[in-house]
């Protein structure tokens, strides 16, 4: 189970630090205890309410010590966590709760005011003070078994229902094992994750890093120069983060110079060249690291920076235990630099998609799964992302993914951020359309934007149209929510 490693370093070092918060710490031995007590209080609401399944306890809950708690109690109780995101709105997250069947709903007095208590039937808990479980027995053994659910996530939608999917236990103690080849996370690690919790990157980082026995780092909310003060203040050594967020506190390189990180590990979005040298530079001892992955599949490719090939824009190369195989529309593999479907195979794969198995269905072939996106493999083993099948813009019959385009305008200088779109066009059935964030200091015309994409792109896949914005919206998850430009977009050339 996800919590075993946590019970061995109770064992093996007691008093070692578990949790680190602005509030104080928490031992190894006081996080097992309260981990032992929350999973007897969720255990004996699953036998008072005599479910057939395995309960699910919904977690409604900023980043916090209580929400680490919480998720490691129920996951050890045998039953299902489902961390509910703050940031939808409140018909989106009474629709969730409705439809992912929460019988118990952990929460505060003021989140609590956001839930439609004519519609949840289940038991509300409000952990807002200190004591709220201090009467709770340790919990009697739970339900072993690899295979069994415990995690209830959903993917990060901006519009529409967010779409849940589950993982057993085994995904993700097959996931540490891969995180330890690669990562090397010890108990002399403090590591932090200042994305949301609600999110599978921020809450895989700080349950494997409890695992290993290594100091967690909470950061309820993220502000990049408190962040990075709170770096040197904790001790902070490893770092797990999305680009956009490592981007924010690049943008400070004064305040940078006590920072001394070991590792910095990235994913959510392929790193820019710019962010890299100012990595190096920056922090020329921290090892980095890239990895690929998705809600569904857990690891699939790992990029260690040191052994990189040159200016190439590849995503690594397959985790150990990771099979890849990347398919034409028959289903065939495809020769080396062929760009295909790609599949993958190993233990860290999810069970499904919550109460959706047409959906599941569609993206499994036997033991081999598909997130949908398009790749390619070179001679040496590196993987390529072309984009995502669904992103792909089809401009006077050829095809352009996103991604590559991208990939070459956030190079440009003074440009900090790039979204590429497809947008109906008369002539070329799809257009090219770049979204940019520029820097103050520079300013580029579309002339020189231009020039610089023919230089790189064939033409045409070079951007038609040049679109300045002051901001860009995102997803809870730190991506940009292409959706939201696109559907913005489409309004104005219907209302021209």
């Amino acid at each position: 189970m996800i919590t075993d490693g946590i019970f061995y370093q109770a064992k093996k070092h007691p008093e070692q630090q578990a949790i680190i918060t602005h509030q104080g710490s928490i031992s190894y031995t006081e996080l097992a205890t309260t981990t032992r007590k929350i999973a007897g209080m969720v255990h004996k609401e699953h036998t008072l309410k005599s479910l057939y399944r395995p309960l699910r306890a919904g977690l409604l809950l900023p980043n916090s010590r209580t929400f680490l708690e919480c998720f490691l109690g129920i996951s050890h109780s045998g039953n299902i966590c489902a961390p509910l995101d703050p940031k939808w709105t409140n018909h989106q997250l009474n629709d969730v709760i409705h439809f992912s069947m929460i019988d118990l709903l952990f929460t505060t007095d003021s989140l609590l005011k956001r839930i439609d208590l004519h519609r949840f039937k289940g038991k509300v808990i409000v952990v807002n003070s200190v004591s709220w479980m201090r009467k709770q027995n340790l919990s009697a053994d739970s339900p072993r078994s690899s295979q069994r659910d415990f995690y209830l996530g959903y993917t990060s939608g901006t519009t529409g229902k967010p779409k849940g999917f589950l993982r057993n236990h085994e995904s993700w103690t097959e996931s540490f094992r891969a995180s330890n080849d690669h990562f090397l996370i010890s108990e002399t690690d403090t590591v932090a994750a200042p994305g949301p919790f609600v999110h599978s990157l921020s809450l895989y980082a700080a349950i494997h890093a409890l695992s290993m026995g290594a100091s967690f780092y909470i950061t309820e909310q993220f502000h990049p120069v408190k962040f990075i003060n709170d770096i040197t203040t904790y001790n902070i050594s490893t770092l797990y983060v999305v680009p956009t967020m490592l981007e924010a506190i690049l943008r400070f390189p004064d305040k940078m110079k006590n920072v001394h990180l070991s590792k910095i590990i990235s994913s959510g979005d392929k790193l820019s060249q710019k962010t890299e040298e100012k990595i190096t530079n920056l922090l020329p001892q921290a090892s980095l690291f890239e990895f690929y992955g998705a809600s569904e599949t857990s690891f699939i490719t790992v990029l260690d920076h040191k052994h990189k090939p040159k200016n190439a824009q590849t995503v690594g190369k397959p985790f150990n235990n990771v099979e890849i195989s990347i398919r034409d529309r028959d289903g065939q593999e495809v020769e080396a630099d062929e760009i295909g479907m790609l599949y993958i195979k190993s233990n860290m794969l999810f069970t499904g998609y919550d109460q959706l198995p047409e959906q599941t269905r569609e993206i499994f072939d036997g033991d081999w799964m598909t997130a949908g996106d398009l790749a390619k493999r070179d001679s040496d083993g590196f993987i390529y992302l072309a984009g995502r099948k669904k992103n792909m813009i089809i401009s006077g019959g050829l095809n352009v993914y996103p991604e590559e385009v991208e990939s070459v305008i956030k190079n440009y200088p003074g440009i900090t951020q790039t979204a590429v779109l497809g947008l109906p066009d008369p002539y070329w059935g799809e257009k090219v359309v770049a979204l940019l964030l520029e820097s103050e200091s520079i300013q580029c015309t579309d002339s020189m934007l231009d020039a610089y994409s023919r230089m790189y792109l064939p033409t045409y896949k070079c951007p038609k149209c040049w679109i300045r914005l002051s901001e860009f919206p995102y997803t809870s998850s730190g991506k940009i929510a292409k959706k939201i430009l696109k559907s913005s977009l489409m309004k104005d050339m219907i209302h021209r």
